[in-house]
């Protein structure tokens, strides 16, 4: 699993307008009592505050999650798993601490709980609104690599000739190129292929590891059944005990990578080429 480029993620309209306005929701809309009652009541301006403070902290929780996540389980390569985690840790998990610092808060005030609108109200509404904040955050991510399409070859030329290679990215009615120079590897993930580039750009190929081995012969070597590399993207190797070979990519890597031993002797004379 690689470590992509950081997602910047606009999000001023969240913290100017999106966490405002939830917070005075919970005041407003998620409370049973008239408007001119509710201001006269003591608990107003705590209430208030309270809110206020409950919100934004979900807000920054929500951020760190999504961009933890982004860094463990890309939607394009773990979309599945992704979803749940995502759902759990930035909606569910949010939405229990705030509803129980809610029903702490009314017994600090001491508000029964049979009385308040915890159940019917407020429990509903921060769970459209945690959703929401989620929401915005997927659509972001997704909107950005709006590029995963599929790759194709534009010219196939001999292997020695190599910085001539280079590949044509499909992004919607345009297209973009990609000298074969700037790939690092190709891996399969979930029974798909996605090419990683110098940049941790990251685009999603039809086909096999076999056929786009065949399709750039003396360019990639097949690592093992996962990895299609280029010699530039491989920063280090290490002789194991049983003989194997690890690789170490110049993309760090969470997963450790092995050349089996009866292949190493193979890779070695093309990566010292």
């Amino acid at each position: 699993m690689s470590n992509p480029r950081p997602i910047i993620y606009k999000e001023r309209i969240l913290w100017l307008i999106f966490y405002p306005l939830a917070s005075l929701s919970f005041i407003f809309f998620a409370n049973d009592n008239p408007f001119l009652q509710l201001i006269r009541l003591p608990s107003f301006i705590t209430d208030i505050f309270f809110s206020l403070l409950v919100t934004f902290s979900a807000g920054i929780y929500i951020r760190w999650v999504t961009l933890y996540l982004d860094k463990k389980y890309p939607w394009l390569e773990y979309f599945k798993k992704r979803a749940w985690l995502q759902c759990l840790n930035g909606i569910l998990l949010p939405l229990f601490v705030a509803m129980t610092l809610e029903v702490v808060y009314l017994k600090l005030i001491d508000i029964p709980l049979a009385s308040s609108s915890i159940l019917y109200l407020e429990l509903p509404l921060a769970f459209l609104l945690l959703s929401l904040s989620n929401s915005y955050y997927v659509a972001s991510y997704l909107f950005r690599h709006q590029k995963v399409e599929i790759i194709t070859i534009e010219k196939a030329v001999p292997a020695n000739e190599k910085e001539l290679v280079y590949l044509v990215v499909q992004k919607g009615f345009n297209e973009l190129k990609i000298d074969i120079a700037d790939c690092a590897f190709i891996k399969s993930s979930e029974k798909l292929l996605w090419l990683y580039t110098f940049n941790h750009d990251i685009y999603r190929l039809d086909g096999t590891l076999d056929e786009w081995e065949k399709k750039f012969p003396g360019i990639f070597f097949r690592i093992n059944r996962q990895f299609l590399a280029s010699a530039r993207a491989i920063e280090a190797v290490t002789t194991t005990e049983t003989r194997k070979l690890k690789v170490d990519f110049v993309i760090p890597l969470e997963e450790s990578i092995y050349v089996s031993k009866a292949n190493s002797a193979n890779f070695r004379k093309w990566w010292k080429q």
